[in-house]
């Protein structure tokens, strides 16, 4: 019976370049440490999803303007 490693190893090797180049970034980001946060950055983004659990939103001109496109 293989071990996960083995399995993992295997799947690798049937894929494109493009794919595995794609795999990398994914894994690469698994792997980074991961990024704190501070409070008032918890709180902005808590009122974010409070906002989309509300149902509000921006409209698409919102998004550009604020984007300045």
């Amino acid at each position: 019976m293989a071990t996960p490693a083995e399995e993992i190893k295997s799947l690798l090797d049937r894929l494109s370049y493009k794919q595995l180049e794609a795999l990398r970034i994914i894994v690469e980001s698994m792997i980074w440490p991961q990024e704190q946060i501070t409070p008032e950055e918890a709180e902005i983004v808590d009122e974010g999803f409070a906002e989309i659990e509300r149902g509000e939103g921006m409209s698409w001109e919102e998004v550009k303007n604020e984007l300045g496109l």
